[in-house]
């Protein structure tokens, strides 16, 4: 299954925006996590720096610069390990006490311009440490800077972010994961529900939706589409019977009809007469018009079973121009026959025959005088595909799906006689043999194609 389709469906979007989510609170939790624990060792870091200011004012250690100095060297002396870096400074700025190696000239002299008249902090970012202390006025003018190297610590704390971090993301994953079985199970059950509908629309009118009785929206979506589907197919079987039925009730009267006028017609005689034998034409029209609503009916509804047998394709073709030999000479048409050797296919031989005819039958009322008509039969493969090709005016590329509809006619073609049945005829007839009926523009005319299997139905 694409990838794309999965990405794009609705359940895995949903969980991809709960992940999303997650990685939004999983990203503002380290950074949160990491400015809190900082605040902490700040705070912690400065009560240990107060409580050693403390302890030296206790020891009245900040009356003298040097008193300070050196007792800062004498504790050097005795505990190598203090984690608290110091910085002495006389009333003139000179290092009394101090590792002159860890801060710069420049950082050294920032400790001096600190106010003098109160307690302040200051901070100092380096590669391998980050020092964090307070700068103390001493009582003689010098300056006292106690700092703590907060790398240790902030480094030994970030391992909890980081861990937080790394959970939720875990969950992040976990979510995708999860959810992309019930995504491709999601997008399957709707490849189903788009896939019947297809089917429906091409024509087969019996394919349902098969889902698993899920009570969820899908389940309830297939169950109702199944309904939709059936209450339509019924529609359309109504709508297709009801002219057939329709015609099959009028045309035992209208026949009664048909033989009233005749025996009257015995009876008189002049204008009288004429007008009772126009009166018959009509009803012989109405009544081909019913034979020709209740044999499409019956070809569409499946009603009528196919007869199926081989057939010569140049005997199918020649027979059918030898029918309308008479009109090609009124109108001085040519009829062209071109026949692939010996090609047969397996067919209904009366209704291809009548499919054919009806096809020939347009070509010849609308293309010009003089003009050609070509009936050709080619075979590819397991298909047989016949073509009427004529020289007249065609069909708009717009109206190509409309004339297949019944009764439909072009406007500029109602004053030629007809009711526009004959091509949904032979639609009906290439699908019942479950093949296609096209057309199609040329260059000089237009194109219409049935295709049929050539080989026997397994």
């Amino acid at each position: 299954m694409p990838v794309r389709l999965i990405i794009h469906s609705s359940s895995f979007r949903q969980a991809a925006y709960v992940a999303f989510f997650c990685l939004i609170i999983s990203s503002a939790s380290i950074l949160l996590s990491d400015k809190l624990l900082k605040n902490v060792m700040h705070d912690h870091v400065q009560n240990m720096i107060l409580d050693d200011i403390k302890n030296k004012q206790n020891m009245n250690l900040f009356s003298s610069s040097q008193k300070l100095a050196d007792y800062l060297n004498q504790r050097e002396l005795t505990n190598q390990y203090d984690e608290l870096i110091t910085y002495a400074f006389n009333p003139i700025g000179d290092l009394l006490y101090g590792d002159a190696q860890i801060l710069t000239v420049d950082e050294l002299k920032s400790i001096l311009t600190r106010q003098q008249a109160h307690i302040s902090t200051l901070s100092f970012h380096k590669p391998q440490k980050e020092l964090y202390g307070m700068v103390i006025p001493i009582a003689d003018g010098g300056s006292y800077y106690a700092s703590y190297n907060m790398s240790p610590m902030l480094n030994s704390t970030r391992i909890i972010p980081l861990m937080t971090g790394a959970v939720l993301f875990t969950v992040l994953l976990s979510i995708l994961l999860i959810s992309l079985p019930f995504s491709i199970k999601n997008l399957l059950r709707v490849n189903r529900i788009l896939k019947v509908m297809g089917e429906y629309a091409k024509g087969d009118h019996h394919v349902r939706i098969t889902d698993a009785g899920y009570n969820d929206e899908f389940g309830r979506l297939s169950s109702e589409t199944n309904l939709l589907l059936s209450r339509t197919q019924l529609l359309m079987e109504q709508v297709k019977t009801a002219n057939s039925h329709i015609a099959h009730e009028l045309k035992t009267p209208l026949t009664r009809l048909k033989h009233r006028l005749i025996n009257t017609s015995e009876m008189v005689d002049g204008s009288a007469l004429d007008e009772l034998d126009a009166a018959g034409l009509e009803i012989d029209r109405i009544l081909y018009l019913f034979r020709a609503i209740m044999q499409l009916s019956e070809i569409e509804n499946g009603q009528l079973s196919l007869q199926r047998e081989s057939i010569d394709a140049h005997h199918l073709l020649s027979e059918v121009r030898d029918y309308y030999e008479p009109l090609l000479e009124d109108k001085g048409i040519e009829l062209k026959i071109k026949v692939a050797h010996k090609a047969v296919f397996y067919a209904d031989y009366a209704l291809i025959f009548q499919a054919v005819a009806n096809l020939l039958d347009n070509a010849i009322k609308y293309a010009p005088q003089s003009s050609t008509i070509k009936l050709q039969v080619e075979q590819q493969l397991e298909t047989t595909y016949i073509h009427v090709i004529d020289q007249g005016p065609g069909i708009p590329d717009d109206q190509l799906s409309l004339v297949l509809k019944r009764f439909h006619r072009l406007e500029r073609v109602k004053s030629i006689e007809g009711f526009g049945l004959g091509l949904p005829f032979v639609q009906a007839v290439a699908e019942r043999h479950k093949g296609r009926f096209t057309l199609v523009n040329g260059q000089t005319g237009l194109i219409a194609t049935i295709s049929c299997r050539a080989m026997p139905m397994a």
